[in-house]
Parts: structure tokens; sequence; C-alpha cells
């Protein structure tokens, strides 16, 4: 008899919540968690994120170099994701345009 493979989706559990404004300098995610005050635990523990952008778009990169405002991935306003641990921990963010981009995120383990 063959053997049964069985899967387990286990639905991520939240453990910390930030929002901070970007500004027009990139700012790397540990800068950018610093100021949001995420536990230093719920950060060790996140595995993915629910990353949102609103008020303004955003430019990221997740190879760990530094956004312009021309130069990235654009976020625009209302993006919403879920990002693996990785992603984030490697992001640079920077407000691109008028008015400041508001970053919010869920931490999931």
């Amino acid at each position: 008899m063959p053997a049964t493979c069985i899967q387990v989706e286990m639905s991520p559990v939240p453990s910390g919540f930030g929002q901070v404004n970007l500004t027009g300098t990139a700012q790397t995610w540990a800068t950018i968690e610093g100021s949001m005050g995420i536990p230093a635990a719920a950060s060790q523990q996140m595995l993915r994120a629910l990353v949102q952008v609103t008020a303004n778009a955003a430019m990221v990169r997740v190879d760990g170099g530094a956004p312009t405002t021309t130069v990235g991935i654009l976020l625009p306003v209302g993006f919403q994701q879920i990002w693996m641990a990785s992603w984030l921990r490697n992001a640079q963010f920077i407000n691109q345009g008028a008015g400041a981009a508001t970053l919010s995120v869920q931490y999931l383990q």
C-alpha cells in the first residue's frame, strides 16, 4: 500500500504591528522597525508579514540596495501583500513623491 502524505497548512498568528511615515531618504528595515517599537521577540519569530502602503506611494528594494524616488519597485497607494520575512529584513524603503507614505506592517508567525 502506498504511503499517504498529508499537508497541513497552519494559519499565521499575528505577533506584532507597527506603522511609520516614510521620508525622502532611504531607510533600512532595521531603522524602520526600531522606530515602530515592535518587540524583539515578535521580530525574531516573524515568518511572514502583511505589508500595506497608504497616503502616498513608496519605493522599495529587497536586495539590500537603497531605492531612490525613481529607482526601485513602486508600491502604490493601497498596496497590500504578504511578504516573506527575508524580503522585509533586506528591504529599504523611501517615500515617493509629495506627501508622506505610511507603511503599516503586521508580523505573522
